[in-house]
């Protein structure tokens, strides 16, 4: 699947991608895909605790897919709920202010692992992580998804 067709998808299905993160299998790969992650959602001003999960959680999932996989590419999409998007942009942020609330308690996310094929004939392995962060609520809009 394509990069314009992954983010058609997810647009289609109530997610916005905020930032897309590609890596090789090199020593401290881990922590590198952690910085990126903070800096992708940057932006969003999420709180520093749920930040800190979202790094750990993608710190870990790049290093199971790399004890299990000798090579391979990797790519981290970072996804944000378009509910709360869009709720951001209603907001009437000023440019340079944060798109979403993040002082409003009842985040969330999950965490999809893909991992690519493992047979020598297949070529390189495509792996893909996918973080999906929202906020919680009656008008989530998660249930219709």
């Amino acid at each position: 699947m394509s990069d314009d067709s992954a983010h058609s998808l997810a647009r289609a299905h109530g997610w916005r991608n905020v930032g897309m993160i590609h890596l090789g299998k090199q020593d401290g790969c881990e922590q590198l895909a952690a910085e990126q992650v903070q800096q992708a959602l940057q932006p969003l001003r999420l709180p520093n605790r749920l930040l800190e999960k979202l790094q750990a959680s993608v710190y870990n999932a790049v290093a199971r897919i790399y004890a299990a996989h000798d090579e391979g590419v990797l790519t981290v999409r970072l996804l944000i709920a378009e509910h709360t998007w869009q709720q951001g942009l209603s907001s009437g942020a000023a440019p340079g202010e944060p798109l979403v609330d993040a002082s409003e308690p009842g985040w969330g996310f999950f965490l999809i692992e893909r991992r690519g094929p493992t047979a020598p004939s297949a070529g390189a392995a495509h792996h893909l992580v996918e973080l999906y962060c929202y906020q919680e609520g009656e008008q989530s809009g998660l249930a219709d998804h």
